[in-house]
Protein backbone atom coordinates (compact mmCIF):
# COMPACT_ATOMS: atom_id res chain seq x y z
CA UNK A 1 0.00 0.00 0.00
CA UNK A 2 2.84 2.45 1.25
CA UNK A 3 4.43 1.63 -2.29
CA UNK A 4 1.59 2.67 -3.91
CA UNK A 5 1.19 5.95 -2.68
CA UNK A 6 4.38 6.88 -2.85
CA UNK A 7 4.86 5.81 -6.70
CA UNK A 8 1.38 6.69 -7.84
CA UNK A 9 -0.68 9.21 -5.83
CA UNK A 10 2.57 11.20 -4.17
CA UNK A 11 3.48 12.46 -7.80
CA UNK A 12 -0.09 12.75 -9.06
CA UNK A 13 -0.95 14.94 -6.11
CA UNK A 14 2.50 17.07 -6.47
CA UNK A 15 1.06 17.49 -10.21
CA UNK A 16 -2.34 18.32 -9.54
CA UNK A 17 -1.44 21.00 -6.64
CA UNK A 18 1.22 22.35 -9.24
CA UNK A 19 -1.23 22.72 -12.29
CA UNK A 20 -4.16 24.51 -9.51
CA UNK A 21 -2.14 26.97 -7.95
CA UNK A 22 -0.37 28.23 -11.85
CA UNK A 23 -4.66 28.46 -13.07
CA UNK A 24 -6.83 30.98 -12.04
CA UNK A 25 -9.77 29.72 -9.30
CA UNK A 26 -13.43 29.76 -10.36
CA UNK A 27 -15.15 29.44 -7.45
CA UNK A 28 -19.07 28.85 -7.35
CA UNK A 29 -21.41 28.40 -4.20
CA UNK A 30 -24.88 26.53 -4.25
CA UNK A 31 -26.64 26.03 -1.63
CA UNK A 32 -30.10 23.70 -1.23
CA UNK A 33 -33.02 23.51 1.12
CA UNK A 34 -33.58 19.71 0.94
CA UNK A 35 -35.70 19.69 3.93
CA UNK A 36 -38.78 18.34 2.21
CA UNK A 37 -37.22 16.80 -0.82
CA UNK A 38 -36.90 13.04 -1.66
CA UNK A 39 -35.40 10.86 -4.05
CA UNK A 40 -39.04 10.33 -5.54
CA UNK A 41 -39.65 13.82 -6.50
CA UNK A 42 -39.09 13.99 -10.06
CA UNK A 43 -40.26 17.96 -10.22
CA UNK A 44 -37.88 20.77 -11.00
CA UNK A 45 -36.75 20.94 -7.32
CA UNK A 46 -35.62 17.12 -7.03
CA UNK A 47 -31.48 16.36 -6.21
CA UNK A 48 -30.56 14.44 -8.77
CA UNK A 49 -32.23 17.12 -11.08
CA UNK A 50 -30.25 19.68 -9.30
CA UNK A 51 -27.04 17.53 -9.24
CA UNK A 52 -27.25 17.57 -13.13
CA UNK A 53 -28.02 21.32 -13.63
CA UNK A 54 -25.25 21.66 -11.31
CA UNK A 55 -22.37 19.79 -12.81
CA UNK A 56 -23.84 20.98 -16.81
CA UNK A 57 -23.05 24.73 -15.63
Amino acid sequence: MLRFVLLLLLPCSLILASRLAAAPLDLKFASYNVRYENYEDQGWRAWPTRLQRLIAT
